[in-house]
């Protein structure tokens, strides 16, 4: 699952967006942007029986993967709304992802953030190499 967290950094990180962020990274909020940034965490994981493939296992895997955009609560509520259907969505279709769900703005009190937050199904083919336990 490794390569699919590499996935979606790669996609989502460039020029125009620098903070991105796994749910369970070790930056502490603090030193995260005063700006917008993103967060993704997987939200949920099923493989499904695996079939040989020479000397490999391949597990057909089906992945739900929120992306949570956390904006400032000085700034509208539209800001993240907008930033999650131009920027998320578009780079979300572009790995593979297709949008299950996408919930309203909500203010994060203990966070001090407005949180636009969407669910979106990722699909693929996991191999293993006999060297680890699949996940």
């Amino acid at each position: 699952m490794k390569e699919l967290f590499e996935a979606l950094l790669a996609a989502f990180v460039g020029e125009d967006l620098r903070e991105v962020y796994p749910a369970f990274d070790a930056v502490p909020l603090p030193r995260k942007s005063d700006r917008l940034f993103t967060v993704f965490t997987l939200h949920s994981l099923q493989l499904d029986a695996p079939f040989p493939d020479g000397a490999q296992g391949v597990y057909p895997f089906r992945a739900v993967v929120r992306i949570c955009v956390l904006t400032p609560m000085n700034v509208p509520y539209a800001k993240g709304q907008d930033y999650f259907s131009e920027v998320v969505m578009p780079r979300m279709a572009q790995i593979g992802g297709h949008l299950c769900e996408v919930r309203p703005p909500q203010t994060d009190a203990k966070l001090g953030k407005i949180v636009t937050s969407g669910d979106f199904t990722v699909t693929g083919l996991y191999l293993y190499d006999g060297e680890e336990e699949p996940a």
